[in-house]
């Protein structure tokens, strides 16, 4: 069964301190011969599609793929224009997954915010799926839920 892992332990040195870079990870999973790497926004150079190509190819030729990408959007936020910043950054992250080859795109739902009803989050939850759908299919990428 081919095994694939995100950097969960490294997205601090990622993310934040930037003292990790990609290609550092690639290095790092093919010394533990993984199958595959899953990529996540905060860490993948998403507006450089050359960067993302080259990121590809080097995975590719250790022999591995990417399988997933992951963002986590927001969908439950009460304000609907970051409900709909969010969206519109999924719909980045559904191209980005694709041009990395991922089949897949790990989505979050949102948080939980005390003054949203869990009917009008599931709601804006729906709303939101419903318009990245088309977004997914026309990138052949299956989203995948991660309910939060």
């Amino acid at each position: 069964m081919p095994l694939a892992a995100l950097p969960k332990c490294f997205l601090n040195a990622m993310c934040v301190r930037r003292e990790m870079s990609v290609d550092q990870w690639i290095d790092l999973a093919v010394q533990l011969k993984l199958d595959g790497l899953e990529f996540y926004w905060h860490f993948t150079p998403w507006q450089d599609r050359d960067e993302l190509r080259r990121l590809r190819k080097r995975v590719e030729d250790q022999g591995m793929s990417i399988p997933m990408f992951c963002c986590s959007p927001d969908f439950t936020d009460p304000d609907p224009s970051r409900r709909r910043a969010e969206v519109a950054q999924q719909k980045i992250a559904i191209q980005t997954a694709a041009t990395l080859g991922a089949r897949f795109c790990r989505v979050l739902t949102g948080q939980r915010h005390p003054d949203v009803s869990r009917p009008q989050g599931l709601s804006w939850v729906r709303e939101s799926f419903r318009e990245l759908l088309p977004v997914a299919e026309a990138n052949k990428v299956t989203l995948s839920l991660e309910n939060h």
